[in-house]
């Protein structure tokens, strides 16, 4: 089934945008499914796509060395993860992995950015309210690493 306009208005982080934006991104959308156990995204790798889990969790991990990855942060419903292959070098800095069966809203990565450099205005929303969610976890992990 394909991304519809109309199904991005219904989530929340794409509400203000106009519906022609809203085609547009619908464009670079798919929804798709991983499995539990299944990695999304990995560390070190270019990023292809940015992914909201719509439903189920993943776990977020880091390579460390020797003593292997380290997981840091469950995310959930209504999450962002991957937003790294937004930014240069487009790479993953983490590894994310589906804890639970997990549906996400995947989008291209690349075509999403190529919008963005042609939209001003869309490339304010977009890293804004990205910008926002993540500035929000690194709270939630400070809270977490204080306990």
């Amino acid at each position: 089934m394909s991304v519809q306009a109309n199904d991005l208005h219904a989530i929340a982080f794409f509400r203000d945008l106009n519906f022609s934006k809203l085609e547009a991104i619908a464009k670079l959308c798919q929804w798709t499914r991983f499995e539990s156990g299944q990695t999304l995204a990995q560390e070190r790798i270019l990023g292809k796509s940015v992914f909201l889990i719509m439903e189920g969790k993943v776990e977020i991990s880091f390579n460390i060395g020797e003593g292997g990855p380290i997981k840091v942060d469950e995310i959930g419903r209504d999450e962002f993860v991957g937003c790294a292959a937004l930014v240069p070098p487009y790479s993953y800095n983490s590894t994310i992995s589906a804890l639970t069966p997990v549906n996400t809203l995947s989008i291209d990565a690349t075509g999403l950015r190529k919008m963005a450099d042609q939209d001003d205005q869309l490339a304010a929303y977009l890293y804004q309210h990205l910008l926002q969610a993540l500035v929000d976890r690194i709270v939630l992990l400070r809270l977490q690493v204080g306990r």
